[in-house]
């Protein structure tokens, strides 16, 4: 059931912003009453939570079975703009700030772990790795929310744009540290 609310919650905020759409709207679009949402959530941002944890988690597990990182840049960008119209609405409500940090904390796990993939052996010190994939994150993120609007983007040189900016310079930077 909690599955079937948060469905309905996303459905509701790819039209409208998270701070027009009431227990009400959500009960109704799933069928239940409203002691039934409550029974498993607290409020519209619990559920909007919820959503986005849940998305996210699939979005990184899927990027984990990826060896390829031009490809889980592509997975990334895929994913981001088939949300857009979704985060855009969040983004611009009242749970912005969580929905920021949910959704960066997500970018730097995949870059640090794509980081720790390809370097192999030459693994950066622990601050360093967090301080390049923070840094790359909210960039990427950036970069993400900037461009992933546009109806004519072409996903497959964006990716390749971002891995030769991002992956290639970190590789560069690692083997230059080893010599």
């Amino acid at each position: 059931m909690k599955d079937r609310i948060a469905r309905a919650c996303a459905e509701l905020l790819r039209t409208r912003c998270v701070d027009e759409i009431t227990v009400r709207d959500i009960a109704e679009a799933c069928g239940i009453s409203r002691q039934a949402f409550y029974y498993y959530f607290e409020n519209i941002e619990s559920v909007a939570a919820y959503s986005v944890d849940k998305a996210l988690e699939q979005l990184r597990e899927t990027c984990m079975h990826e060896d390829d990182p031009k490809e889980v840049l592509r997975i990334i960008i895929r994913n981001y703009r088939s949300q857009y119209c979704l985060l855009k609405h969040l983004m611009q409500s009242r749970l912005q700030p969580n929905i920021m940090r949910y959704y960066f904390e997500v970018l730097f796990s995949g870059i640090r772990d794509q980081i720790v993939k390809n370097s192999g052996e030459k693994v950066l010190d622990s601050e360093d790795l967090d301080l390049e994939a923070s840094f790359f994150a909210f960039g990427l993120g950036g970069m993400l929310y900037e461009r992933c609007g546009e109806p004519d983007l072409n996903v497959e040189k964006f990716a390749d744009d971002v891995y030769r900016v991002i992956v290639l310079r970190i590789t560069d930077r690692l083997l230059k540290q080893e010599e």
